[in-house]
């Protein structure tokens, strides 16, 4: 009995395990053909998600690009695949290797905005930017750059977009992505100058001024400015001599990243929380208020760890440990049974 060709290199694929190469190979054709050689080479599928198809471009632009053209290429791609059909398309950005365009495949269909012509309004623009630039080469390239621009801001329009509330940008909602990230991005600044200025606030203090503020964000920002706050004080107490006494500006952002870790203020701080919030040699430095270096200038297998002691006045960085006879860890239940039978009088 006779069967397709298609049927029996999909059993022999299956039984040497290529059908994943293959189904990865239909689709690789499938957008080839659906979009053309000039966006294949830009843009290339990764994988289908449900009825979704993942997508890795090589910037911006041609993510953009892939989103004005979203329902075009669906149209287009859809009856070439098997299976439930796509409804949307999302870019990632990365690295592939496009799709090697056959010689006798047909020239691909211009971009919709070539053929658009611009209103009065929009030449106006585009003149008035061009304008203010006195090279005229460089401004011929930007005018064509900004026609194209105002082209694509139409096409997108015509095709069901609108325009974002805050740059004028076309979308599929206000505000745009781009105007989203850099919200994010300013929010995210606000709260690192906040800190800044006082260090001993704590989540909840800034989640009462800063709507939705998640305790991961919370934590993200003050680790990043810890961490810049450390490479500070390393930076100036390296560039003093051994011995020599700490300037008040250095005292000044050690005490800021000790409110930053236990979130109180100067006045409530004390040895405790020095030693709790900066390393053994920063701590020590702070309090004999004299500089030394990263590791008092021995080699390392010179080196010996000691506990740093703490003063009688001082409270102890760490809680005591219990005692063997009261720690429930330190043996078994049989070792304290034997142990309370020894120390029984006769």
């Amino acid at each position: 009995m006779f069967k397709r060709l298609s049927e029996s290199l999909g059993g022999a694929a299956a039984s040497l395990h290529a059908d994943e190469g293959l189904r990865r190979g239909r689709l690789l054709l499938s957008w080839l053909t659906a979009v053309g050689p000039g966006l294949a080479r830009q843009v290339a599928p990764a994988e289908i998600r449900g009825d979704t198809l993942e997508l890795v471009c090589s910037g911006p632009t041609w993510a953009q690009e892939v989103l004005l053209r979203q329902k075009d290429i669906l149209a287009r791609l859809n009856p070439l695949l098997e299976g439930a059909p796509l409804r949307r398309l999302r870019c990632r950005p990365g690295r592939f290797r496009p799709v090697e365009t056959s010689p006798t495949l047909a020239r691909e269909e211009p971009y919709p905005w070539e053929s658009v012509t611009l209103d009065p309004g929009a030449l106006e623009r585009v003149e008035r930017a061009v304008a203010e630039v006195q090279d005229p080469t460089l401004a011929e390239r930007l005018r064509r750059l900004l026609v194209q621009l105002e082209r694509r801001r139409q096409v997108a329009f015509s095709q069901g977009a609108i325009a974002c509330g805050a740059c004028g940008a076309p979308t599929r909602r206000s505000p745009c992505r781009t105007c989203q990230r850099e919200a994010r991005a300013q929010r995210r600044r606000r709260i690192e100058q906040r800190l800044a200025r006082e260090p001993w606030l704590t989540g909840p203090d800034l989640a009462a001024e800063f709507r939705d503020l998640h305790p991961a964000e919370f934590l993200a920002i003050r680790t990043s400015l810890r961490s810049r706050l450390e490479q500070d004080i390393w930076a100036l107490i390296r560039a003093l001599p051994a011995g020599a006494p700490l300037p008040d500006g250095l005292r000044a952002r050690m005490i800021e990243l000790v409110m930053l870790s236990t979130g109180l203020p100067a006045h409530r701080l004390d040895a405790r929380h020095v030693r709790h919030a900066l390393c053994p040699t920063l701590a020590r430095a702070y309090l004999d208020d004299q500089a030394c270096g990263p590791w008092e200038g021995k080699p390392a297998a010179q080196r010996r760890k000691t506990r740093p002691q703490t003063e009688s006045g001082d409270y102890q960085a760490r809680k005591p440990s219990p005692s063997v006879e009261s720690s429930p860890s330190s043996g078994s239940r049989g070792s304290h049974l034997k142990r309370r039978l020894l120390e029984e009088p006769g």
